[in-house]
This record gives structure tokens, C-alpha cells and sequence, in this order.
């Protein structure tokens, strides 16, 4: 299903899913998006992408 949806929409999906990380949202909020991730890197072209954006830096930063 992944390799059927557009770049355009994925990193559009995915700015999404980080501006509500990066937001001050609860911490039940960020949680759930974080098990949402781990729904989705089960997919290699989604974990690949994921890996390679923004994402890391934020969840380095979030762990510290």
C-alpha cells in the first residue's frame, strides 16, 4: 500500500504527525504518535523515509 501513495502525500503526512510531536501537546498525544510510528516503519520504504527526514533529530532531541 505505501509504494502506491505519492512522495508528495507522505511527506505531507508525515510534517503532520511531526508538527504534533514537536507541538506541547500531552504526553499521552506524543505517545500515540509514537506507537503510530511503530505501526508503520514495519514497512521499509516508510522507515527509510522516516529515518532520512526531520524526524530523527526531533526524537533525539525528545529522548534527551
Amino acid at each position: 500500500m505505501a509504494s502506491k501513495i505519492d512522495t508528495a502525500e507522505i511527506e505531507s503526512h508525515l510534517s503532520d504527525v511531526y508538527s504534533a510531536l514537536a507541538s506541547n501537546e500531552s504526553v499521552n498525544s506524543k505517545l500515540n504518535a509514537l506507537n503510530y510510528f511503530e505501526s508503520i516503519i514495519i514497512n521499509s520504504n516508510v522507515s527509510n523515509r522516516l529515518i532520512n527526514s526531520a524526524f530523527m533529530s526531533l526524537l533525539v532531541k525528545m529522548l534527551k
